[in-house]
């Protein structure tokens, strides 16, 4: 079952493509309601969703793909869901993403970010092994790949397919040797 918000509109998609339209859909969906625990994909976005929302998407505990792109979400600290593997939050903002959210995404193959306001990233990424499309396009990004310890270097996302930094306009990529360790950090190759 898939379902997608469009305003106060909702259509839900099964597995066969099926599709109806539902009028003013509940927000207030409890987890024990069977819509919670069956949905594995959810479209929101471009609505006018905001951190005030965050009670009802962790409802859906059995998401697999979560898209909340262009909304007003600031602060992803609040979403709790642990099964995702793909979490589109494009264009809303978020000026931070702190390690211990992004440890609880152990599943994560796709994480678009782009447009967004990130300064920078956290290194807990680097735990994100299934990683494969990660997009930090258009953010504010500048900072050091080589403090390895505090800021992410995508060196032992061993998986990753898909990077793009394209559109941070303070961002730079600097040769950075570490002599005990014999490691270029800018060094793309894994």
């Amino acid at each position: 079952i898939c379902a997608c918000l469009v305003g106060s509109e909702m259509c839900i998609r099964d597995r066969f493509g099926n599709s109806c339209l539902m009028g003013q859909f509940c927000q207030n969906i409890s987890a024990d309601r069977r819509l919670s625990k069956s949905l594995e994909f959810l479209v929101a976005a471009d609505n006018q969703f905001n951190d005030q929302m965050w009670p009802f998407f962790n409802c859906l505990t059995n998401l697999k793909v979560l898209n909340l792109s262009y909304n007003n979400f600031q602060d992803i600290s609040n979403l709790k869901l642990e099964n995702l593997s793909g979490l589109y939050f494009s264009g809303n903002k978020l000026a931070t993403v702190s390690g211990d959210v992004v440890l609880k995404w152990k599943n994560l193959r796709t994480l678009m970010l782009n447009g967004n306001y990130l300064l920078s990233l956290p290194a807990e990424l680097s735990q994100l092994t299934d990683l494969r499309v990660f997009d930090v396009w258009s953010n504010q990004l500048k900072y050091n790949i080589s403090n390895y310890h505090y800021d992410w270097n995508w060196r032992e996302n061993k998986q990753l397919k898909y990077l793009n930094f394209s559109g941070n306009r303070r961002f730079e990529i600097k040769s950075s040797v570490n002599h005990d360790i014999k490691t270029d950090f800018s060094d793309l190759t894994v």
